[in-house]
C-alpha cells in the first residue's frame, strides 16, 4: 500500500545455531527459529537422571522418542551435539535418526552389537563410520558434517571419515 515501505532481504552465508533444546520441562527450541520438538510414547522429564541443568528428557522403554521438524536435519553441513545417558547396550537403538524410510537415512546407534555406528544412505549402499561400542553411562557425543569429512566425537575422542560423501540435504529427511 502507499503507507508501506518496500524492503528486501537476502540470506547470508554465516553459520548459525539452527536449534537448541534444553529439555528442562519441554521440547521447545530456544532459538528464534522456533523448531520445537514433539515427544511420543513413554517419555518424561527427570530431575534425577540429568547431566546439567535442572532436568533432562527421559525416553523410556522401546516406544519413547522425540520428533524434530524436517528443516533441522535438511542440511549439508552441521554439528549435532548432546549429552546422552545410555542405560543399556541393546543393539540398534538410535541416538538420532533422520530419514524418509529404509532407503534414505542418517542415524547414529551406540551399538550394532559390536561397535558404535554413524550411517548414511540415499538409495545405494550405506556409508558407515564406526568406533568403539558405547558403554552405559553419560557420554558427550557430537557429529560434525563438514564439506570434505564426517567426524564422530565421543567424550572428546574423534573418529573421522572422508569416504562418507552423502549429506542429509541429498535426500531431505522428513522423519527426524
Amino acid at each position: 500500500s502507499e503507507a508501506s515501505t518496500e524492503v528486501s532481504a537476502t540470506a547470508n552465508s554465516e553459520k548459525a545455531l539452527i536449534a537448541h533444546y534444553d529439555f528442562e520441562d519441554d521440547t521447545n527450541d530456544a532459538t528464534i527459529n522456533i523448531l520445537d520438538g514433539i515427544t511420543s510414547g513413554s517419555t518424561s522429564y527427570s530431575s534425577v537422571l540429568k547431566k546439567s541443568g535442572k532436568k533432562s528428557l527421559y525416553l523410556k522403554g522401546s516406544d519413547g522418542y522425540l520428533t524434530l521438524p524436517p528443516s533441522v536435519g535438511n542440511l549439508s553441513e552441521m554439528t549435532i551435539a548432546m549429552w546422552v545417558n545410555i542405560n543399556n547396550t541393546n543393539s540398534w537403538q538410535r541416538i538420532f535418526d533422520f530419514g524418509n524410510g529404509t532407503d534414505q537415512y542418517f542415524f547414529l546407534t551406540p551399538s550394532n552389537g559390536s561397535e558404535m555406528r554413524l550411517v548414511m544412505k540415499n538409495g545405494g549402499d550405506e556409508q558407515i563410520l564406526s568406533t568403539s561400542k558405547a558403554t552405559t553411562g553419560w557420554h558427550y557425543i557430537a557429529v560434525t558434517l563438514a564439506p570434505d569429512a564426517v567426524t564422530l566425537y565421543v567424550d572428546g575422542n574423534a573418529t573421522t571419515s572422508k569416504s562418507i560423501t552423502l549429506r542429509p540435504s541429498d535426500f531431505h529427511p522428513k522423519r527426524n
